[in-house]
Parts: structure tokens; C-alpha cells; sequence
């Protein structure tokens, strides 16, 4: 990172990451095949052969659904109340269980307030489900659980069972993602959307831009001099050069200077981990490296020239999203999408800062935790047929956007939702998707779905999926880092506190509170005596237990 010298040309190292290969393997054993593959069912099957990779179904045992009797299952789910609706009011959920596969699911629903005291409460308690589904699981529960044999091993089962599952898992090298350190897959995941690693993204305002005939940046100093360019010459064209706000930052988390670490040339940081990971397999220290220190001179003279707001330490997001919807106000900020934080009347003013060299990481493609099958359930096989349906372009258009003829059409090649003709047709129709909330078992959204996007209807969506496909396309896979619980428990106890003290240290050195260069010596030895070169340490061991 070149912070020190605003006025120098960017001199990049441009940083190629090789394909990294996976940590844990999902190479079927016979004792995985005896613990996940014994139960047996009534259902008539037929086989029919796969060829989609090593990992993929060798032999589907082709379980056909509707099922000629009805089966039932118990659920623990999301209750999905705030964003669509209950998933026992849902349509889409009862077709794709009642009428497209005949099975009865018992549900247990959780608000997303207390989804995780009452998952918790009610796998401790003995007495739980066959299956969670958007279970609100991470991939250190999965893994917890699946230690435990709560939850089964499914990675014989998906052979069998799930072949387009395997072929979307083959496609993306996606079980690198879900397989846990004991070679064990414990969960069907999501694919997630495809943008940049970082849980938000840096936002630029292209009309502003233009207005000033401004060029997108490539370095930390075009990004300066476009912040000033904001600040000084009436970006906004509204008469008034002292209303603009070149750059909105938030607090708590993900709305801070710290994650402008993105753009760094050197590595690439991870936001995970708050580590750099570079191209021969080195991790470098970001707490204490010479770039966060770089970072906090670059964010000092932000702050200092007034080209960020001066509540940024103070302002919570929602606050921030008030003043950005009101007025055209702001230059750039960081935000999953630029329509949340400007307001979708002026959402597509923004383009997303794209990475300025090949070190930035994209998003973690699948995340792990979607569905999991339990040690109750009986015939697991009929779930993870029943799931491998929601792997296929046709289960995923139903999953995000419904049926087509009952919930949307299709007019002159552009998806429109059914407006029903009356109270009564809507009640029977109600719930447009089953999305919403936490992961579902599914693809992305289809190509198909964006593809067809009513851009008059849904302008902002149309926008943000564009711009986050092009910096997804300029990105890289991220590093993904498999601890053992006891690792998760030592990084546990040692983050909490170093990463309370960088975050405290940023603001008082960025507002002025203390000045960087007197600091600096004791915030690194304060950072060493609170254990930071171990918990590094821990990642090195991970790291190369991973992929070395």
C-alpha cells in the first residue's frame, strides 16, 4: 500500500492466487458409508449413472418424487415473518414438500430474535428434529454439531442421492467450502451472490463524477483526489460546494476506514480474519504491519481535510441511511448495496468501486449450513433427494421467485409478479418465495431470474446485481481457514480484545485523540502483550495444515 506519498503514481505489485486446494477431503470410507448410507427405505428406486466428477454421484439411486406414500418429517426452521412469510403460510414451501414430493414437514419456527437461543435450547434438550432447514447454522456450528453426531454425515448420501447437487458442487469447487477438518460434509449450503469478499463494498458516485469529469480511481491517491474534487467543486451541482459529504462512514463494524484494506496491492486482506494473505503463502500481520499503520495516516488526513463525515465514530448506519435517502449528499460509502444507503431514488447514481489490482477477494462462494439432517431422522436419503431439486435451475427459480403461472409470469421476455384478482386468490397464493433471512439450500439466483429482472419495476436490482458481477469478475476466490474447536476457542478469547483495542486505537488516532507517531511503538507492543503474534500464529498453522 502506498499511503505515505498521496501525490505518487500507485506502484503495484499485482498478486496472483493460485488455486488453493481444499482442506478436508470428501473421499467416501467405509465407515462413512455405514454411518450415513445404511438407513434403508420403502421408496422404489431405479439407477441411473452420473459422470460428474470424483465427487459427484457415481450412482443415482433415483428416489422419484411425488413419493407414492406420504412421508412425514419434523423441521426446525426460520419463521421468515419480517421479509415474506411463515413458512407454514408459505405456498412455495407447501408445494415443494406437499404437492411436488408428497411429504408432511411438522414445523418448529423461530423469529430471527431468538432463532439461535431457541435452536440451541432445542438441540441441548435431546428431543429435536429430523432436519433444520435455514437453520441460521455457520460453519463452525456445523461442524460443532457434527462432532457431536447430531448431525450425520452426508457426503455418501449426496453421491447417491443428490447428482445435481454434486455436479454444482464439482462445477465451483464448492467442497472446499463445506467440508469440515474431520473430511466430513454436514450441511447442504447456499451459493451465495456474487460479489466481493468484504460484507460491504465501497460505493462511488458516478453522476458526481462525470459532472467533474472525474475518472474511476486506481490507487488511494485518485481516490483522495476524488474526495476532494467532492468536497471543493459543487459535485452535486446544487449551487451549495459545502453540502457534499465525500465519504460516509459508520460505526459499529463494517462501516469504517478499516476495510479500505481491501484495496491494498501487497495482499489481500482477508475481513475474516483481518490478515493478509499473499502470493507465496505468507501471512502478514495486518494488526501490526507497516500497512495498517499507513492506513491510519491515509484516514487521519481524511478526517483532518473534512472529506469524511466528522460523526463517522459516532453515526450508526441506520442514521447514516436517513441522511443519504433525504438529499444527494454523499460522494462514496461502503454498503452491501448502494440503494440501501442513498435511497432507491438515487441508487443507480453509483458505481462499486472495483478492485485496483488482483488481490481482492470475492465472497465466500457457498456457505455452509443451509440444511442439516440429524441422527433422528429416519430415512435421510428422501431428504437429500427432496433437497437436490433446489440444486437445479428450475428448484432455484422456485426457491427465489416462485411458480411460474401462479406467482410471476413471464410478458414480452421480462418477469412480472401476479397481482391476484382478489383477497381469497392471494390468501391461497401467499408467499412469493421461500428467500428471505438467513441461507437457504439453493443456487444463486438463476441466470435465467436476473436475466429476465423487470429493469423498469426493479431498476436497483438490476443495477447492483450488474455492478457486482463486474467486481466479482475482477476478484478473487477467497482463502478459507478450517479450524478444530479447540483453535476456534483460542481465537475466540484472543480476538475479542485485540480486535476491541485496534478499533479503539484507529478512532483515537484518526480523530486526533493521539498522535500516530508517538503511538504507534506502544500500540504494537500493547497489541503483542494481548497475544496477536499467537493468534497469527494460529492462522500460519491452519493455513498451512490447508494448503501446503
Amino acid at each position: 500500500m502506498k499511503f505515505k506519498s498521496l501525490t505518487a503514481l500507485l506502484l503495484a505489485s499485482t498478486m496472483a492466487i493460485t488455486t488453493l486446494v481444499a482442506c478436508g477431503d470428501t473421499t467416501s470410507t467405509a465407515d462413512n458409508k455405514e454411518s450415513s448410507a445404511s438407513t434403508t427405505s420403502s421408496v422404489a428406486t431405479e439407477k441411473t449413472e452420473s459422470t460428474s466428477g470424483d465427487n459427484a454421484a457415481t450412482e443415482d439411486k433415483g428416489i422419484t418424487f411425488p413419493l407414492d406414500e406420504t412421508m412425514n418429517f419434523t423441521c426446525f426452521a426460520y419463521a421468515d415473518t419480517d421479509i415474506n412469510c411463515r413458512l407454514d403460510e408459505n405456498h412455495i414451501w407447501k408445494y415443494l414438500t406437499e404437492e411436488r414430493a408428497n411429504i408432511t414437514v411438522d414445523l418448529t419456527l423461530a423469529e430471527s430474535t431468538d432463532i439461535k437461543e431457541k435452536r440451541n435450547l432445542t438441540l441441548s434438550s435431546g428431543d429435536y428434529p429430523d432436519f433444520f432447514f435455514k437453520g441460521g447454522f455457520g460453519f463452525d456450528d456445523v461442524n460443532e454439531y457434527g462432532a457431536q453426531g447430531i448431525f450425520i454425515p452426508l457426503e455418501d448420501l449426496m453421491r447417491e442421492y443428490a447428482p445435481n447437487f454434486c455436479a454444482a458442487m464439482d462445477a465451483s469447487n464448492g467442497w472446499d467450502y463445506i467440508t469440515s477438518p474431520d473430511g466430513h460434509v454436514y450441511s447442504f449450503p447456499m451459493e451465495n451472490e456474487h460479489y466481493l469478499y468484504t460484507r460491504t463494498n465501497f460505493w462511488l458516485n458516478k453522476v458526481w463524477m462525470d459532472n467533474l469529469g472525474l475518472e474511476e480511481p486506481q490507487s488511494f491517491d485518485d481516490y483522495y483526489n476524488i474526495l476532494k474534487a467532492f468536497k471543493e467543486k459543487d459535485a452535486n451541482g446544487n449551487g451549495d460546494p459545502n453540502d457534499e459529504i465525500p465519504l460516509a462512514l459508520a460505526t459499529p463494524g463494517d462501516y469504517t476506514f478499516k476495510y479500505l484494506l481491501v484495496y491494498e496491492d501487497d495482499y489481500s486482506y482477508s475481513y475474516d480474519y483481518n490478515v493478509g494473505f499473499t502470493a507465496d503463502g505468507e501471512i502478514i500481520n495486518v494488526y501490526t504491519d507497516e500497512s495498517f499503520k499507513e492506513l491510519l495516516a491515509y484516514s487521519r488526513k481524511l478526517y483532518e481535510e473534512g472529506l469524511v463525515n466528522d460523526d463517522c465514530f459516532v453515526i450508526d448506519d441506520a442514521a447514516r441511511t436517513a441522511k443519504g435517502s433525504s438529499a444527494d449528499i454523499y460522494g462514496s460509502f461502503s454498503s452491501i448495496a448502494s440503494f440501501i444507503t442513498a435511497g432507491s431514488e438515487r441508487g443507480n447514481n453509483y458505481i462499486m468501486m472495483s478492485p485496483w489490482a488482483d488481490t481482492m477477494f470475492r465472497r465466500k462462494p457457498w456457505a455452509a449450513g443451509a440444511l442439516t439432517i440429524t441422527d433422528a431422522c429416519e430415512n435421510p436419503e428422501v431428504l437429500v433427494a427432496w433437497a437436490d431439486y433446489l440444486y437445479t435451475e428450475e428448484g432455484a427459480m422456485t426457491a427465489w421467485a416462485g411458480i411460474e403461472g401462479e406467482t410471476y409470469e413471464i410478458v414480452d421476455g421480462i418477469r412480472k409478479q401476479i397481482v391476484y384478482k382478489d383477497a381469497a386468490d392471494a390468501e391461497k397464493h401467499k408467499g412469493i418465495s421461500i428467500n428471505g433471512g438467513v441461507s437457504m439450500p439453493t443456487l444463486i439466483k438463476p441466470e435465467k431470474f436476473v436475466a429476465i429482472i423487470d429493469y423498469e419495476a426493479e431498476p436497483n436490482t438490476a443495477h447492483l446485481e450488474a455492478e457486482r458481477e463486474e467486481s466479482w469478475n475482477k476478484a478473487i476466490n477467497p482463502v478459507f481457514l478450517k479450524f478444530t474447536e479447540d483453535e476456534n476457542e483460542q481465537i475466540s478469547f484472543l480476538k475479542a480484545d485485540i480486535n476491541s483495542y485496534q478499533d479503539e486505537y484507529l478512532a483515537k488516532v484518526v480523530t486526533g485523540e493521539l498522535s500516530l507517531e508517538d503511538s504507534w511503538d506502544n500500540y504494537v507492543k500493547t497489541m503483542e502483550s494481548m497475544g496477536v503474534n499467537d493468534l497469527v500464529e494460529i492462522y500460519k498453522t491452519v493455513y498451512d495444515r490447508c494448503y501446503k
